[in-house]
């Protein structure tokens, strides 16, 4: 999710029961001090209306990771991210994975962000709270086929850590045409279409949101 309000995202996910701050790049430790440490950043792009992002991953109740595995894949997506900003294809190159870390050691310490765990449901899910402007250059992360990136990235993290498989969003709901569809085909004249449905969060594997 992306918003314009630091203050309200990063207490939302740090005041909440058994949460659990696990990786930061910034040096403050409670809401309203990190609260304090995002305007940095945002003093940066003051016409920037939503300089926040919020992002969720989680897993399905029958796979876990370690607090180390999911900093890890925390850290992973959000360089693949902004890696694939202004082109997605590079996510699919063969040296995509070299690339994302050596933009980990050299890049990503420029952008404000930190990752906490919840434990209030029964899945274990991650957030994000990060600026998606850069501390170095000003320039924020663009927010253009950001669904589409996320799911390439998500796709990979899940065959890296041996979770889940799942279906993008464009390839769910490709099933055979019903009866019905056909029937309204023919009347038609041309035949009926099944339309993907687009999820924010896709049951099992490693789901995202970051809309």
């Amino acid at each position: 999710m992306h918003n314009g309000s630091f203050g309200a995202t990063t207490r939302y996910v740090l005041n909440k029961e058994q949460a659990q701050l696990l990786d930061s790049t910034m040096g403050s430790l409670s809401a309203e001090t990190l609260t304090a440490e995002f305007m940095v950043s945002k003093d940066l792009r003051p016409e920037l209306k939503h300089p926040v992002w919020h992002i969720t991953l989680s897993l399905p109740h029958d796979e876990s990771l370690t607090d180390a595995q999911f900093v890890e894949v925390g850290r992973k997506y959000m360089a693949g991210m902004i890696i694939g900003q202004s082109d997605p294809q590079v996510l699919q190159d063969q040296g995509y994975e070299l690339q994302r870390e050596a933009f980990m050691v050299e890049t990503l310490p420029e952008y404000q962000f930190f990752q906490a765990r919840h434990s209030d449901r029964e899945h274990e899910h991650l957030h994000i709270v990060a600026s998606r402007i850069n501390l170095e250059t000003g320039k924020p992360v663009k927010l253009w086929r950001d669904a589409f990136r996320s799911q390439h990235v998500i796709r990979g993290l899940e065959r890296e850590y041996e979770l889940t498989q799942v279906q993008n969003s464009w390839d769910v709901g490709r099933k055979a045409r019903s009866k019905g569809q056909l029937e309204r085909g023919q009347l038609k004249g041309s035949p009926a279409v099944q339309l993907p449905r687009i999820a924010g969060v896709l049951g099992g594997g490693l789901s995202g949101r970051s809309g």
